[in-house]
């Protein structure tokens, strides 16, 4: 786009627009929703240039990847949780999508040794 008015034409200006497959309406975090305490657990979004990924949890820990679209949770506390992530560009930040989960405690070993041998 060039400017122009009674005094001539301006510089030559343009704006870079990235265009997603993807509607934010359609975006889940993708990982499994039941798991088992202190164990670690990938969770995703599709990559998009230009975005800046921020995971939170509640009830585990982030292990790698927390500014990225691809993160690792180990799963510190049994019962409900939570996965979130915001995803902001230079037009601003999105709305959370969050993951409900339900953190299970490590099955007993000698529980299942049992369980195999009955």
């Amino acid at each position: 786009m060039s400017n122009q008015n009674f005094c001539g034409n301006g510089k030559t200006s343009s704006l870079k627009v990235i265009v997603s497959q993807i509607s934010y309406a359609e975006l889940q975090i993708q990982g499994l929703g039941t798991v088992y305490q202190d164990k670690i657990y990938s969770y995703t979004l599709p990559s998009t240039d230009g975005i800046k990924y921020t995971w939170v949890t509640k009830g585990g820990e982030v292990q790698e990847g927390h500014k990225t679209s691809e993160v690792s949770v180990k799963w510190t506390e049994e019962g409900n949780a939570t996965l979130g992530v915001t995803q902001k560009n230079s037009c601003g930040k999105a709305e959370a999508i969050i993951l409900p989960l339900s953190i299970h405690s490590k099955p007993d070993r000698q529980a299942m040794l049992a369980g195999l041998s009955g």
